[in-house]
């Protein structure tokens, strides 16, 4: 199994083939960074994200023939891998804090407490979908196990921002045994649809409900279904953002659906009627 699973996601289709050198290749990166937690049933975004590494780990054991009078390297095998990744959000919610806390999050009027490290470990699902003007767009997914490292600044001085440091240890997915996927976009064309959330996330059967949906990559959608019923006062507001309106629909949890050309995105149950 390969360590790192690097996926170009237009082999399928057509070959994707770049020219070196060329300038097109030089990156500046941007992106939106979300996160699933394991057991919820969406991406929560986790604002602005000035930075986010990841950092492979292998350990090597190395073999050296004492056949000569100098001793010379002749086999090197990988015997561990593993990643990292460390981000920093610049946003200060109690989403965020919770995540770089291990913290358990009780919500108030107007509110929320956490009480730090009371949880032993946080996994879920993390994904970055690149933004970037200046060259080929690189997406990352990959399961993570939460670890508390870096600092919260209560007070900063100078007027600093404050910010918040997470970093995470990249898990072995089952399947495949790649720790963590990319998809290396061609510049100037759209990846697929992410949809993150969508609030309110309930509303009436007899539909009327309007609603924001939160996402990436979402320029360029034509429409948006609910449980298959397409909805009214469809608008994309940004590559995040697309405002709209339920149609009427029986009652109960039904997916969300973003029509995009560049893939469709789904929230399964991501709307309940009542």
């Amino acid at each position: 199994m390969s360590m790192m699973d690097v996926v170009n996601e237009r082999d399928a289709v057509t070959p994707f083939t770049v020219t070196m050198p060329n300038v097109n290749n030089y990156h500046i990166g941007k992106g939106i960074v979300s996160f699933k937690q394991t057991g919820q049933p969406s991406y929560t975004d986790l604002g602005n994200s000035p930075s986010f590494i990841y950092t492979p780990a292998t350990t090597k054991k190395e073999h050296f023939s004492s056949r000569q009078g100098i001793k010379t390297k002749d086999f090197t095998a990988l015997t561990e891998v593993g990643a990292t990744v460390k981000f920093i959000l610049d946003e200060v919610t109690g989403t965020n804090l919770a995540m770089f806390a291990l913290a358990t999050v009780t919500a108030g009027t107007g509110f929320v407490t956490l009480t730090g490290l009371t949880q032993t470990v946080i996994t879920g699902d993390i994904q970055v979908v690149g933004t970037n003007a200046i060259g080929q767009q690189v997406d990352f997914t990959a399961t993570v196990s939460l670890i508390p490292s870096g600092d919260f600044k209560f007070i900063t001085d100078t007027d600093d921002f404050s910010t918040i440091e997470i970093e995470a240890e990249v898990m072995k997915n089952a399947t495949d045994g790649s720790f963590g996927k990319w998809t290396i976009r061609e510049q100037g064309t759209s990846g697929p649809a992410i949809l993150n959330s969508v609030t309110p996330s309930t509303g009436l059967a007899a539909g009327g409900t309007a609603v924001t949906l939160i996402g990436a990559a979402l320029t360029g959608s034509t429409s948006v279904t609910f449980g298959g019923v397409a909805a009214t006062g469809f608008t994309v507001i940004s590559s995040s953002q697309i405002n709209c309106v339920t149609p009427a629909h029986a009652t109960g949890a039904v997916p969300v659906v973003v029509v995009n050309p560049g893939g469709n995105a789904t929230l399964t149950s991501g709307f309940t009627y009542t």
